[in-house]
């Protein structure tokens, strides 16, 4: 019991700090939809209501936020653009591969990054809107490729390497910054 006590301390020790989204926005400015990244700039208004505009020709992304609490007023707000942005890459990519699905919904999940369940429902983090595009497009094809195989079989990989020929180097990026991300907005 002595030993399953210290090796939990010492995991716990190693897992990064959490952190909030406007300490998370001064380190790394972005935000990815559509397959597309933009930089973001953070303005308070003062109004009841947040909301988010594309500036520069579509290149940037303003998050004009409304009264609350900092951070709280900011999680709501990246949230919502992840349900926007998340919506339009899924259906985009479902299309593009003749997929279809039933349902999709974005969520606040501890420890992965989406699911897709046997009745064609697709879950997803919010927090991929805090990756680089194709690492955001590697997670939408796995969840996609479960559409076809909803397990981890070798032709689940095969077909998800036919998605996505960058599968492997995609995974590697993708885990290396999980334990981070995971931590963002906790």
């Amino acid at each position: 019991m002595e030993k399953s006590r210290e090796w939990l301390e010492s995991q716990l020790a190693k897992a990064p700090a959490p952190m909030g989204l406007s300490d998370w926005f001064s380190e790394s400015p972005y935000l990815s939809a559509s397959g597309d990244r933009f930089t973001v700039f953070i303005s308070e208004t003062g109004r009841p209501r947040s909301r988010y505009t594309f500036e520069n020709h579509g290149a940037d992304v303003r998050l004009q936020l409304g009264q609350g609490t900092r951070d709280e007023v900011l999680l709501k707000l990246v949230r919502s653009f992840a349900k926007d942005g998340l919506t339009c890459r899924v259906a985009f990519q479902a299309k593009r591969l003749g997929l279809t699905y039933s349902k999709l919904s974005v969520r606040d999940q501890s420890s992965r990054w989406g699911s897709c369940s046997t009745a064609r429902a697709i879950s997803l983090n919010w927090r991929l809107v805090l990756l680089e595009p194709e690492l955001q497009d590697y997670v939408i094809l796995h969840e996609l490729a479960h559409l076809t195989e909803m397990n981890h079989s070798k032709r689940f990989w095969a077909l998800l390497d036919s998605y996505d020929p960058k599968r492997k180097a995609h995974e590697t990026a993708l885990d290396s910054q999980t334990p981070k991300l995971m931590r963002v907005a906790r």
